[in-house]
């Protein structure tokens, strides 16, 4: 279930790219507004799919049955 989790939000992620990058060419954007745009969301979706990954990770249980 993780898998698909991640693949459709990797889905998304790469739609939004697609979309931002076509609304960019027909609003006719400067080269360097794409490029700074392009980059800030590629940092923000990177930190959101690590958090994603992060809480789809099974959650460690300590063992009850520790010796010390």
């Amino acid at each position: 279930m993780r898998f698909a989790i991640q693949i459709g939000a990797s889905f998304i992620v790469v739609t939004i790219f697609v979309g931002f990058i076509w609304f960019a060419k027909i609003a006719n954007w400067p080269t360097w507004v794409i490029g700074v745009s392009l980059f800030v969301l590629f940092v923000l979706f990177t930190v959101l799919m690590t958090f994603l990954s992060l809480s789809l990770q099974p959650k460690k249980q300590e063992d009850e049955h520790e010796e010390d």
